[in-house]
């Protein structure tokens, strides 16, 4: 169920190095040749893509609100069924007074920002290596940086 969130994921990851490349190219064609043409076109480009870029980011949101749900939906009742027969057996038994609020946490997790910072986590060290590639300073001070954060 999350597999299309990965992938959404990844996708929205890689869009996101739409403005860098966008100001390398606005900086290294545009300038030097002073055309206002190749401005529109790289501009539309970039337009573009940062809307295709929220479609994803919507998407994934709506993928990772969803598997929470059907997670809940899939273990409501055995937790209640478990939580019931605990309380029986011990009626001041915490853990199980809290079970459904467990769950409910846990699909409020799936559809919060955290689950997508989790999701972009793992391109943290290629968008260091990007950096790196276009400039070492560039690479030490946004790993300096995050570092320091």
């Amino acid at each position: 169920m999350l597999l299309p969130a990965i992938v959404y994921s990844a996708l929205a990851n890689l869009l996101l190095l739409t403005s860098p490349l966008y100001m390398l190219q606005v900086y290294d064609r545009v300038l030097a040749s002073r055309s206002e043409p190749t401005l529109l076109a790289l501009s539309l480009i970039a337009i573009f893509l940062f809307a295709v870029l929220g479609i994803l980011d919507h998407v994934r949101g709506r993928i990772l609100a969803r598997a929470g749900a059907a997670l809940q939906d899939q273990l409501d009742q055995r937790v209640f069924s478990a939580a019931t027969r605990q309380l029986l057996a011990r009626p001041t038994d915490g853990r199980a007074l809290s079970a459904q609020r467990d769950l409910e946490a846990m699909r409020s997790f799936l559809a919060s920002p955290a689950a997508t910072a989790i999701l972009d986590a793992p391109w943290t060290p290629l968008f260091l290596v990007a950096l790196f590639i276009f400039h070492p300073l560039l690479g030490w001070f946004a790993l300096i940086g995050g570092l320091c954060w």
